[in-house]
């Protein structure tokens, strides 16, 4: 009796040649993917912050005649005690009684916010501010989420946003940011973010409760980042809000590091 064996081929030259063109398409996906990373959490993070200050303006519609107060304060470094938070509430009757009579209860209550985004677990039941964005991280080995490793928000007189904007034109160049009320807006001084020293009214927006529109102007900015640093000409972002206004604009510049580095309105 005889035993029949198959015959042991190799791979055909077809095969090979479809299993690295399957190799080289995964490949470029997964390149571009971790390319793109850096203009996908600029966008995330404007999204998230964009949610809080639409936020403050909602309870100030639901909170009729009650004056709604936007602070935001520290910086973009988790390992810091002053990491960044913006919060928003209205005032309640525990600033009221931390201000005393004829006291400041404004400032009480902007320093709520701050304390109970800075230290949740400290303050007391109740104290809690109604919208807060911070910087996420793990409290034991301090590492950021992913979106906010690949981009953090630009404090005042930080570096980071020449750094990051590069070759690219600056918003306050081009219409509609060269013009009111977008100009008057996105000018340096209406930063919202002043950094982990501030307590001022540059760091502070206000909703007024008559009318439902912000007080003043301010921005936000988001820049890309990579190893902890502003991505040259990479991706950059506005979040804008001009006074007496209850909108806000978002723009959007991809780069010209991996894109045209024109200005998108989102």
């Amino acid at each position: 009796m005889k035993c029949r064996f198959r015959s042991q081929k190799g791979y055909s030259l077809v095969e090979m040649l479809v299993v690295l063109a399957i190799v080289a398409i995964l490949t470029f996906v997964g390149l571009n993917s971790l390319g793109n990373r850096p203009s996908a959490a600029v966008r995330a993070t404007l999204d998230e912050i964009e949610g809080v200050i639409m936020g403050a303006q909602k309870l100030s519609q639901a909170r009729g005649g009650a004056d709604v107060f936007l602070v935001a304060r520290g910086v973009w470094n988790s390992n810091s005690a002053d990491f960044f938070i913006i919060g928003y509430d209205i005032a309640k009757p525990v600033d009221v009684a931390a201000a005393g009579v004829g006291g400041d209860v404004p400032t009480q209550t902007v320093n709520r916010i701050i304390n109970y985004s800075r230290n949740p677990a400290a303050a007391p039941l109740g104290d809690a501010p109604e919208g807060v964005f911070r910087l996420q991280f793990n409290p034991n080995t301090h590492v950021i989420s992913r979106d906010q490793e690949n981009a953090g928000v630009v404090v005042f007189n930080s570096p980071w946003w020449a750094t990051a904007l590069g070759t690219a034109a600056d918003l306050s160049t081009l219409a509609p940011g060269n013009l009111p009320p977008i100009s008057n807006a996105i000018a340096p001084a209406t930063n919202l973010a002043q950094g982990a020293a501030s307590n001022g009214v540059n760091n502070v927006a206000i909703v007024s409760g008559l009318n439902k529109r912000w007080i003043r102007d301010f921005h936000i900015r988001v820049v890309g980042l990579r190893g902890g640093n502003a991505l040259p000409d990479g991706p950059v972002g506005f979040l804008v809000v001009p006074a007496n206004s209850g909108s806000v604009y978002k723009f959007i510049n991809p780069g010209k590091k991996d894109n045209d580095g024109n200005w998108r309105r989102m």
